[in-house]
Formats: structure tokens, sequence, C-alpha cells
């Protein structure tokens, strides 16, 4: 299969950081649909420009960007005051304001905001031998006031930065010493120009901007529960929140054209903390005779979630012809029995009917990896089955599809139906989807 016929569908924006990262590394050409890359949004932008700053006074863009996010009454006639005094004495716009200070030369709100954000940065550069790249970080967007301006906002994208935020700051518990190898590697990527990654390409995109969309080749990250469905989602609108998500991960699973990937991560960099996960509700419910599972997973190694990127993720990795799944049996010692309700406080969601994992004891997250984990995964396999699955409906039904609408079953195999629209469009559909016209 081409790249042009894969695409990588993500929950959340803040998925895409480990996705792009891990692309890069191996060389895989890859496009983002619907959006801006990871470090070319605002936000991150944003947050760069701070160690930008911290790192050298003599960055003038960084400098602009930070005096203004968020607002701190330095005008416009302040910076081009700034930027004058610096052409002049061969300076940098920080060494320039700096300058004006002592001289008096700026008043009001200008000299007041300008007195304030050295003295943030001065103590922030006594810290910085001391404190490690992450908690410097949060540090910063703290005590500058830039959450409190993003959390002031409330617009429909204000979660989705703080969330990218968030994932940037996870970022540096793991992959960078220190801030300049965090700045040397943007500058890399950022010198990956985007725009010439028009041909055979991987295509990245939220599972909202996929909707209409078909590849041969669809992977699925991140279905964690709170992570898929998504927590929020469900605080806010309850039953409702929770019926959007499956359709959104139905949208997933049909795009593709020939196989699903589904994985997950035993452990993520979440609303500012690392969480161990469970896996996703959504896979309990893809019926039984659609899995071909594997196991590619080798002990913990990093993975998804985790800086080291996408692809070993510990008990998520694994993909066939249609889905994936895995053994939680195996984790190691230390692991709660899988309750009536999970830790976000779900009702526990049975396996489908006939499913072969029914009746075998799960076991939740809690803590202690065996580290002698390999690969010891359960499978089930297509080719094992002796009879073919009695289809839900049979080859001539008229059924009904909330989108397609009607439709004539050309052929079917337990709930596995190719459905022949009146559009004339054919499609493949789970069953489960369907209704008797």
């Amino acid at each position: 299969t081409p790249l042009s016929g894969m695409a990588v569908l993500v929950r959340a924006t803040s998925q895409m950081r480990a996705v792009e990262d891990a692309l890069l590394q191996y060389g895989v050409a890859y496009r983002v649909i619907g959006g801006m890359r990871f470090y070319e949004r605002e936000e991150i932008r944003d947050a760069t420009a701070y160690i930008r700053l911290l790192v050298s006074k003599r960055d003038d863009m960084a400098f602009a960007r930070v005096a203004s996010k968020p607002r701190r009454g330095i005008g416009d006639a302040a910076m081009q005051t700034i930027r004058e005094h610096a052409q002049a004495k061969s300076i940098s716009c920080y060494e320039a304001a700096e300058d004006l200070l002592a001289r008096k030369a700026l008043r009001g709100t200008a000299k007041t905001g300008l007195e304030r954000l050295f003295s943030l940065f001065d103590g922030w550069r006594g810290q910085t031998n001391d404190t490690p790249c992450a908690d410097m970080l949060r540090l910063m967007l703290e005590q500058s006031g830039y959450m409190d301006m993003r959390r002031a906002d409330k617009t429909p994208e204000s979660d989705g930065r703080i969330e990218n935020i968030q994932e940037l700051i996870g970022e540096f518990k793991s992959k960078y010493e220190n801030f300049e190898q965090y700045l040397e590697y943007v500058s890399l990527v950022m010198d990956n120009d985007a725009t010439a990654m028009t041909g055979d390409c991987v295509s990245v995109m939220t599972l909202h901007a996929a909707k209409g969309l078909e590849f041969d080749v669809v992977f699925l990250p991140g279905w964690e529960e709170g992570l898929f469905p998504n927590k929020k989602s469900l605080d806010e609108n309850g039953g409702k929140g929770l019926e959007e998500e499956r359709r959104l991960a139905y949208v997933g699973i049909t795009r593709a054209k020939k196989r699903v990937y589904i994985s997950f991560a035993g452990s993520r960099f979440m609303y500012g903390q690392y969480q161990n996960n469970m896996p996703s509700r959504f896979i309990d419910e893809i019926p039984a005779e659609d899995i071909e599972m594997t196991n590619v997973s080798s002990g913990y190694g990093g993975g998804y979630g985790n800086s080291r990127g996408y692809g070993k993720s510990r008990g998520g990795g694994y993909g066939g012809d249609r889905y994936g799944w895995d053994d939680f049996d195996r984790y190691g010692d230390g692991w709660g029995r899988f309750s009536k309700t999970d830790r976000f406080g779900f009702d526990r969601y049975d396996a489908p009917d006939g499913d072969e994992y029914d009746g075998r004891e799960r076991k939740s997250y809690g803590g202690g990896y065996n580290k002698d984990y390999t690969n010891r995964a359960y499978f089930i396999k297509k080719e094992k089955k002796t009879a073919a699955a009695k289809p839900v409906f049979p080859a001539g039904t008229t059924v009904w599809h909330e989108k397609y609408g009607r439709g004539t079953v050309v052929s079917a195999s337990g709930k596995s139906t190719e459905v022949l629209f009146d559009d004339g469009a054919t499609k493949k559909i789970m069953a489960d989807y369907l209704e008797k016209a």
C-alpha cells in the first residue's frame, strides 16, 4: 500500500505530537489534514517563544511574541520605540527595552509591564540549573499569566490548546535534557517543509476531520478510557456525549477500505500528570468474529503516548486484518481487580455476545510492571473458525442506514454486511448499524 493510502486518525490534536515525531524520526512523509502541524500551532509557538527568550535575550521575534502574550500594556508605540532604539544601538530588542527603562524613557503601562516581565525572566534564569525543563516551562507559563489567558478563552479551540500545551510539557519529562535540545529539534522540524509533502504521504488528522474520507489502511492510536471516549465529553454531556464518541469510533473504523490497526498505551501524560490507562470500551464492543489479533509489544518499550513515539506501546500495538486486542492478565503484580466501575467512574462495559474472552478474569491498571512480560498474548485467528457465522441480514434483505438510507444486502457473514444503497454506493457496514427496512 502506498503512503497516500494510509492514515493515522486521532481523537485529540494533542495526540498528533507523538505521531508526527515518530513519522519524522523514521523519515516518513506526512501531511496534516484539516489543521496545522503540532509545532506550527499558535499555542506551541507561544510556549516555544518563552523558551527561546529564556535561552537568549537576542531573539527579537521571541521577545515580540512574549511581550504580547498575554497583553502587558506594551502597545504598538512602545514596541516601535524599542525597535528603533535597538537598531540605533545595534542591540537586541530585549536589551533595548532594558536600556530604555534605565534611562526612564518608557512610562505608564509599558514601563510597568516590561519591569514585571524582566523581573520574571531574571528569576527564571536563576532557577534553570536546578529546575527540570518540564517544571520550568510550566512555571513560566503559569507565572507569566499565559495559562490564565488560555483558561479565560471560551472559544471552541481553547480546551484543545491547553491540552496541546500539557502535551508539550509532558514531552520534556523524558525527551529533552535541556531547552537547547528542544530548540534544535524544533528547528529541524520546521525546516522540514510540509508544503513539499503533496505526493506520496501518510495523512494525519483528527477523527472529526476524517468524515467522508477513505483510506486502504487506517491506524487508530489512543483508544483508552478517558481519552477515547473523551472524559470531558462524558462529564459534560453524559449519555449523549458517549453516543457521539461512539459515532466517532464508527467513523474511524469505517474510514478503512482494507485494514484497521487499533492501539492503546498503557501509560501516557494526560491532564498534567502520567496516568495508567484501561483500553477503550469501544474495543470491547467490536464483534469477536471481526477480530484477528496479533501482539507486537515486547515489554514496556516507550510507545505512543510516550515521547519515544508511536508503535511500541505496552499492552497495545496490535492489529491484523481488522482489529487488535491483547491480554491484560500478564501485566505483572499489583494490578487491581476490574470491578463494576473503572477508575473514571464509568459503568463496566460488557463484552459482545460470543466474545471469546467472556468469563476470563481481567485486571485494571494499578501499577507494578512485570519486567519479564514478553509476547504472550492470546490470539484469535480467523482461519481457525470451522464454520462461517450466520448473517444477521442475509443477501437480498432490504435495510436502512441512518446516513446512507435504503439499500439491499449484497453479501453478509455474521455482522459484516455489504450493502448496495439506492444512490449506487456500495458500503461494508456492521449489522449493528443497520435495521430492516
